[in-house]
């Protein structure tokens, strides 16, 4: 396999299941290491990537709570996760919500929580690896225009893994 990913692009991997889609994603993010061939990136370049939504999000916890932690698990500072909190609380649409435990959130707003995380995080890559096949079709389509609208911003570009090609 052979791509290059630019600033302002938003690339699609789209294949059946099993062909090795999450397999590259990972070899990119460097959680895998390759045994033969080589994958070049830029290494100051932040990357973010959702393989799993709501992967470490604890339901004991409140959405705010959960925010902080995942925020810290996607390397973010104390200080960065305050000043998203407010982007995480609106771009979730859960204003009023984060105070409560997560195990009463339905699954389509553990999702929206999960993915508003992930997207606060500002990466110069953002790769995205079947996360948006949940929640509801209102928020699929908000996040899929929040991306048009985030690869314009200077040197940013998303990676969009899929087994699922739309027509």
């Amino acid at each position: 396999v052979s791509f290059d990913l630019f600033a302002g692009d938003i690339l699609g991997i789209v294949g059946p299941n099993g062909s090795g889609k999450t397999t590259l994603m990972r070899l990119i993010t460097g959680i895998y290491y390759p045994d033969d061939g080589v994958v070049y990136k830029i290494p100051e370049k932040k990357i973010t990537a959702v393989f799993a939504l709501g992967v470490g999000l604890r339901p004991l916890f409140n959405g705010r709570e959960n925010i902080y932690l995942e925020g810290a698990m996607y390397g973010m500072s104390k200080k960065e996760i305050e000043d998203k909190i407010d982007f995480i609380e609106a771009f979730s649409e859960l204003q009023g919500q984060l105070d409560r435990p997560l195990g009463n959130y339905s699954s389509g707003m553990r999702a929206r929580l999960a993915y508003s995380i992930a997207v606060a995080t500002g990466p110069d890559i953002f790769i995205i690896d079947e996360a948006l096949a949940v929640g509801d079709s209102l928020f699929q389509t908000k996040c899929f225009e929040y991306l048009k609208t985030y690869v314009q911003q200077p040197d940013k570009a998303v990676l969009f893994v899929s087994n699922h090609i739309r027509k």
